[in-house]
């Protein structure tokens, strides 16, 4: 009796079955959608980045200013998407797009060797930053208490 067989049959196949269709899918939003809605922030970013720089501004207001539009592209993308991950993904793209985005401005105003390590850098800084300051933003925003009726609204308890 060949007990190989009757083994073989419950033990199932170590193999993993794959589609011919790649899954780009995160969190269950297309990464399209994230690239579509973190591109006005990632715009933002770079206009106030390129227009402090070229007014010399310091580096501690260059970054600052980086981080309100990280914080606005936040709320903007929380208009449309509630979940905290999500808006942190968008806050990636957006600074994935803006690193990318001044890196290739550095590069054509200075055109040095050292600005290829910046074109790395500059992106990935801007992922971790844009990031963490969506999903604490986002955190942040969805506790606050906000009413979507006006003080000032005719009818209800208020009269005259």
């Amino acid at each position: 009796m060949d007990t190989s067989a009757t083994i073989q049959t419950n033990v199932e196949s170590p193999v993993i079955r794959s589609s011919s269709v790649a899954d780009d899918t995160i969190a269950g939003e297309h990464i399209g959608s994230y690239f579509r809605m973190a591109l006005p922030a990632a715009v933002l970013l770079v206009i106030v980045d390129i227009v402090l720089y070229r007014i010399d501004q310091p580096a501690w207001m260059i970054r600052t200013a980086e981080g309100v539009a990280f914080i606005l592209g936040a709320w903007w993308v929380m208009r449309k998407r509630s979940d905290i991950k999500g808006i942190a993904l968008a806050g990636c793209a957006a600074g994935l797009f803006a690193g990318i985005g001044i890196a290739l401005y550095d590069m054509i105003i200075d055109p040095h060797f050292w600005r290829v390590f910046n074109f790395i850098a500059r992106p990935m800084w801007m992922v971790a930053f844009g990031g963490v300051t969506a999903g604490m933003t986002a955190a942040v925003l969805r506790r606050l208490p906000m009413s979507t009726k006006s003080k000032h609204m005719k009818g209800g308890d208020h009269h005259g």
